[in-house]
Order: structure tokens, then C-alpha cells, then sequence
């Protein structure tokens, strides 16, 4: 392998095993929303694992308390606009507890021209215990 390519390999590496130690729910999303990679912390807050998260709409996952927002960035992404963008929303742990909180999106690409990725980011407000049935 050449220089230039194992230093490539390397960076790679060093990335994924930063990626998988940062401590906030962090996923690189598809421009449609489908989970390409996901971190441990993100993976926990759904209750499996990261490579099972793989494939999955971001939004079946997490619930926009305000279905106008996701429209909002959609007509944005469509018009390559490069924004940050933030979603309200709510989801249910594994233990039945509802969490609310927010979902950063950021679009992300080698360059301007191509089509982004979503890195994809959780903050996490509160929690409420189920309610008696």
C-alpha cells in the first residue's frame, strides 16, 4: 500500500474510534434521512446497537413534535442550502420512558457540488415516566 494511502486508512481510523467515543448520541445520515453509521451513544438512546441502526429512517426513530419543521429543511436541503438545522422531538426508550429533545442536522459533504450527508446530532432535555395505563 502507498504512503498516501495508508495515511488515507489511517485518518480513517483515527476518525471512527473518535466517532464512536464521543459521548453525544452523534449519526451520519443519507440526505433522506436513512442511518448510514451511528455512534454507541446513539444507538443506546434506541436501545440496540450501532449496525442495526443502519438502514433506518432517522425519523422513524425520532418523532418531530412539529411535523413543519422536517418540511422547512427538506425545501432547504432540495434548494443545496447548507444550514444547520433543528428538529424538536420526542421518542420512546426501551423501559417505556418518552424522552423530548433535539436533533441538530448538518449537512456535510467532500465538496460543495456533491450531494450531503447529514451529521446528525441528539440533545437530550428531559424524560418522563410512563403514564399509568
Amino acid at each position: 500500500m502507498d504512503r498516501v494511502r495508508q495515511e488515507a486508512v489511517t485518518w480513517r481510523n483515527r476518525a471512527l474510534l473518535l466517532f464512536d467515543r464521543v459521548a453525544m448520541p452523534v449519526a451520519v445520515c443519507d440526505v433522506y434521512g436513512a442511518v448510514l453509521l451511528a455512534n454507541p451513544a446513539m444507538a443506546a438512546e434506541c436501545g440496540t446497537t450501532p449496525g442495526r441502526l443502519r438502514g433506518r429512517d432517522v425519523l422513524d426513530l425520532f418523532s418531530p413534535r412539529e411535523a413543519t419543521q422536517v418540511e422547512r429543511i427538506a425545501q432547504a436541503l432540495r434548494l443545496r442550502h447548507r444550514s444547520r438545522y433543528q428538529v424538536a422531538v420526542r421518542w420512546q426508550t426501551p423501559g417505556e420512558v418518552e424522552r423530548y429533545g433535539e436533533l441538530t442536522a448538518d449537512p456535510v459533504s467532500d465538496t460543495v457540488e456533491d450531494t450531503p450527508a447529514l451529521l446528525v446530532m441528539l440533545r437530550v432535555d428531559a424524560e418522563r415516566a410512563p403514564s399509568p395505563a
